[in-house]
């Protein structure tokens, strides 16, 4: 056999494997593109207020705080909540929330305003072809404290509406369970 015999044959067997990897990984490739997913994607940290001290939690509105101290609405108002879902930020490792609260005792209404702060790992996870990727995150802590009330206790000091903050799951992956429990 001569060379250009061989290297023809061998052109040959590239092409025709070259034809069978494209319609092998087709149907694949074009799967991607037709996102044909059944999988969440996202990752949310899902919060529950917990009330332990006889308040009613009447209306909620929380809002984003981003780097430049700007605030970014995420949940117009919501009344009575018990839960409520947060997308944390995958570009940076600490997000925090500000949550505009009404909550009442009897017949006395008092407006609360707290800062909840979030200190994550987070790490890209590969789903499947179709899917893609998600973000997973891992709660390193997490802090609320008292910004402002429309009452003051008998020091002059504000109010503060929520007593605690428990980390309840650390793990924020596509699956719905309570990460953070605020008492109030």
């Amino acid at each position: 056999m001569t060379l250009q015999r061989l290297y023809n044959r061998v052109r040959r067997h590239i092409w025709l494997w070259g034809i069978l990897t494209i319609c092998a990984l087709g149907p694949m490739l074009s799967s991607c593109g037709n996102n044909g997913c059944e999988e969440t994607r996202e990752s949310y940290l899902l919060v529950q207020f917990k009330s332990t001290s006889g308040l009613s939690l009447d209306q909620l509105s929380t809002y984003g705080v981003v780097q430049d101290d700007s605030i970014v609405s995420i949940l117009s108002s919501e009344s009575k909540p018990t839960e409520v879902e947060f997308t944390l930020r995958p570009d940076t490792n600490y997000t925090q929330f500000l949550l505009n609260c009404i909550a009442s005792e009897l017949t006395d209404t008092t407006q609360y305003i707290s800062m909840l702060h979030l200190w994550y790992s987070r790490q890209p996870y590969f789903l499947d072809m179709e899917c893609g990727c998600s973000m997973q995150y891992m709660i390193d802590s997490a802090r609320i404290e008292a910004v402002s009330s429309s009452s003051t206790d008998l020091q002059g000091q504000t109010k503060k509406l929520f007593r605690d903050c428990t980390i309840k799951n650390y793990h924020i992956i596509n699956e719905e369970n309570v990460n953070i429990i605020l008492e109030y």
